[in-house]
């Protein structure tokens, strides 16, 4: 038998993240997505890149972290 889902706001921002990702998606500019991010990372105007993530997010950024620090 699965356990049942307690509503509540964890659980409400849990089931809204495919949306908040659609809307991060249209609210960037298609050039923030371009190489032009990997030039300006590379040009030094920008010291430092945050990246955070819990769990399998943190994980999954693991690869970019390597990548970014070549």
């Amino acid at each position: 038998m699965l356990p049942s889902l307690i509503p509540g706001p964890y659980l409400t921002d849990l089931l809204a993240q495919p949306d908040a990702l659609g809307a991060l998606r249209r609210g960037l500019s298609d050039r923030a997505l371009d190489g032009d991010l990997v030039a300006r990372l590379r040009d030094g105007r920008f010291r430092r890149v945050l990246l955070t993530g819990m769990g399998s997010s943190l994980h999954a950024l693991y690869p970019l972290h390597l990548r970014l620090s070549e």
